[in-house]
């Protein structure tokens, strides 16, 4: 799960595609995107939907859906998308009624806090003390994927497989397009020996990223361990095709060796 520890500052301090809408930003989905004015509507929940047809500053989302430019930075910090840039086209921000506005403010940025916590814990190797500051953000932001799969990861560090099974799933189906999140998925039900399972992961992270060298050598591995040894020995020389230069180089390169001397 090296990898997958790799991926928790590069998932977690970037900007998401695809961020939920429980996160307060997701990309419209379905259909043609349309250009334009936003369309403003009103939830159920009370709840502010704007959805965003050409971009648009967030002091103008502000504006209109406030009357109050100055809660651009807010509403900003709520979507988890910069400031300084405008809103993307094709994105829905779902915001608070005005009266809720500073408090879902404060919850956003002490998230936030907790989740940095729990990076900065994960990178000193300090894996249960990790978990214990992305399970606390998660308790404030249940919705936010990517806490959700840096929580699986560092359980997984820690040895708590269960738990970690669980998280990673969570965090894989929520975001089903993810390459990361579907190879660390897969490698821990390689660890629980579910390796029909950890394949059909591998395989869709491959599938979102050809490019995933991990996912390519632990598909190798799994099909070894499906004792699919022409299969196997395929997806090896493969994996020394696409990555030629790859750390594990030598460990496929064995791995060929002792199929083809089995055959």
């Amino acid at each position: 799960m090296g990898d997958g520890l790799t991926a928790l500052r590069r998932l977690a301090l970037g900007v998401a595609s695809a961020v939920l809408l429980a996160a307060g930003c997701a990309p419209l989905s379905g259909g043609t995107r349309r250009s334009g004015p936003p369309v403003v509507e009103q939830a159920g929940t009370g709840e502010v939907v704007v959805r965003v047809g050409s971009p648009i500053e967030f002091d103008d989302v502000a504006r209109l859906v406030y009357d109050d430019a100055s809660l651009g930075s807010a509403i900003a910090e709520l979507s988890r998308l910069p400031y300084a840039e405008p809103v993307p086209a094709g994105s829905v921000l779902v915001l608070p009624p005005a009266s809720e506005l500073a408090t879902k403010r404060r919850a956003a940025k002490d998230t936030e806090d907790l989740f940095r916590k729990g990076l900065a814990s994960a990178d000193l190797g300090a894996y249960e003390e990790a978990a214990g500051f992305f399970r606390e953000a998660l308790a404030k932001s249940p919705g936010r994927a990517d806490i959700q799969y840096n929580y699986g990861l560092a359980l997984s560090q820690a040895g708590e497989l269960n738990e970690a099974t669980r998280a990673l799933q969570r965090a894989a189906a929520q975001r089903p397009g993810d390459a990361d999140y579907r190879y660390a998925y897969g490698s821990v039900l390689r660890r629980w020996r579910e390796h029909e399972r950890a394949l059909t992961e591998f395989d869709a992270a491959l599938a979102i990223d050809s490019d995933h060298a991990s996912a390519a050598y632990a598909r190798a591995m799994s099909l070894e361990d499906l004792e699919r040894p022409s299969d196997a020995l395929r997806a090896w020389r493969r994996f020394v095709d696409d990555f030629p230069s790859h750390k594990l180089r030598p460990e496929a390169d064995a791995a060929i060796a002792r199929l083809e001397k089995a055959r």
